[in-house]
């Protein structure tokens, strides 16, 4: 489901970023982020939250969301490079092998995934 125009507004606000950054942060504190070198972020909106594990974690990081309108916001945000990468998938289909990443993560998008379904390894925090 997308989203609508002020949603938009809503979500890609700084302070929203800034919020979403620290939530990733503080649960980062909690593990050994040593370990974390590939991170898929699911809704990754305009891309801060993604933009700031590659920038300052040195994550390799692969950026996804549904809507084209929030990649492109991203990529213009936050310039594409060997560690960071956007693309448009639906959450509910991706196309990663199994076990592609150290660490997967999404902030407020199940209301938008009609008919969701998420077997819960793991939860931090």
């Amino acid at each position: 489901m997308r989203m609508t125009r002020f949603e938009k507004w809503f979500v890609n606000r700084r302070k929203e970023a800034e919020r979403n950054i620290g939530r990733v942060c503080e649960c980062l504190q909690k593990v050994d982020a040593r370990n974390i070198h590939d991170v898929l972020e699911i809704g990754c909106g305009i891309g801060a939250v993604s933009a700031h594990l590659a920038n300052n974690y040195e994550m390799n990081v692969q950026a996804t969301d549904f809507d084209p309108e929030q990649i492109e916001a991203a990529r213009k945000t936050y310039p594409e490079s060997d560690r960071l990468h956007f693309a448009v998938a639906d959450a509910t289909d991706l196309a990663f092998d199994d076990a592609s990443f150290d660490l997967v993560l999404s902030q407020d998008i199940f209301h938008h995934i009609p008919n969701w379904v998420v077997p819960l390894l793991s939860v931090v925090g």
